[in-house]
């Protein structure tokens, strides 16, 4: 009896040596893993983080530049065609101005 006792404690023993360990965040639990190693990564994983936040800050200017560029020559496109259209009107008024003159000296004659 005791043997058959021993035999099973022991095969019980055997088998809950093979089942993985695990820590507390459920990630098997690797004992050749080092602090140094395992912080190493960390840093890693934060530096990655570091650079995608510094590309996303370049993007965000680079978009700004674009529109800043975009909406100074939409403004000066706007300021060219008011300008154009203050020309027109001046070289009409200029136009109705003279036919005026015209016809005041064919009837004054």
């Amino acid at each position: 009896m005791k043997f058959i006792t021993f035999v099973i404690l022991f095969g019980i023993l055997l088998l809950v040596s093979q089942l993985p360990d695990k820590h507390s965040f459920g990630v098997l639990a690797d004992p050749y893993r080092s602090a140094s190693v395992i912080a190493a990564e960390a840093e890693a994983r934060a530096a990655a983080a570091r650079a995608r936040a510094r590309a996303r800050v370049i993007e965000a200017e680079a978009r700004a530049r674009q529109a800043r560029i975009e909406a100074e020559a939409r403004a000066r496109r706007l300021e060219s065609e008011a300008r154009a259209r203050r020309i027109a009107a001046e070289a009409r008024a200029n136009a109705e101005a003279a036919a005026a003159r015209a016809r005041a000296r064919s009837i004054n004659g």
